[in-house]
């Protein structure tokens, strides 16, 4: 079944990627040409803070500014790549220039899967985009057509997909009685991506019910919209 559309809204992207002075802005922020690119002190670190290093977007996850008896003072420094979502760690000597990372962040539905890449389309442009899979990686269990979803792009590359805490999906088929199954009580329910997901015995195939994103589980019915 690929008739679905969803009943809820997705979820406003958080602006923990946008960089420091523009947080709270509208949720689409054109990134500025590198040589409008605004640099920041070691002083300006914050939690949250979004900066380039080593040529890769990282967000400031904690830092302590330290100063020696003798020598210059630094801020060491522990950072989430956003690219691969490792965490990198470096020293950065105090009064140190270092570039903000601006990230783009739009609406783009859901269309297909080409074999090598998600596509979406661009919902004011309409213009077509392939997402490399390795972004969504296990969430792509989520994607279903049509779905509306918050990316960030970061020198016109797509580097995350916000996925919605909960999100509505259809049933596609359900397994028989619950009795004797693993969970009492419940049977299993397989949506058209191939999501699995345990609900009461209830429900039936071509209903719509609302999935807690973060855990997979069944939290209620969800409304279905023609």
């Amino acid at each position: 079944m690929r008739s679905l559309v969803l009943s809820l809204a997705a979820a406003g992207f958080a602006d923990a990627f946008a960089p420091a002075g523009l947080r709270g802005l509208p949720s689409r922020l054109e990134a500025p040409s590198p040589s409008t690119a605004l640099s920041v002190q070691t002083s300006d670190f914050k939690t949250g803070l979004t900066i380039e290093y080593d040529g890769k977007p990282c967000r400031i996850m904690s830092f302590q500014h330290c100063k020696q008896a003798r020598g210059s003072a630094f801020t060491r420094t522990s950072m989430k790549n956003l690219l691969t979502g490792g965490t990198v760690e470096n020293t950065f000597r105090s009064g140190e220039n270092i570039d903000e990372a601006y990230i783009e962040q739009m609406e783009m539905m859901y269309l297909y899967d080409n074999g090598e890449e998600y596509v979406f389309q661009n919902t004011e442009s309409w213009e077509e985009e392939g997402v490399p899979k390795e972004v969504l990686k296990e969430n792509a269990v989520y994607l279903t057509d049509g779905s509306i979803m918050n990316v960030a792009k970061w020198n016109e590359k797509i580097i995350d997909v916000m996925i919605p805490n909960h999100l509505p999906m259809e049933v596609e088929s359900v397994d028989d009685a619950p009795e004797g199954r693993a969970t009492p009580g419940k049977k299993a329910a397989y949506m058209s991506t191939g999501l699995k997901v345990m609900v009461p015995p209830y429900i039936e195939q071509g209903e719509v019910i609302l999935v807690d994103t973060k855990t997979g589980e069944f939290l209620k019915r969800a409304e279905k919209k023609d």
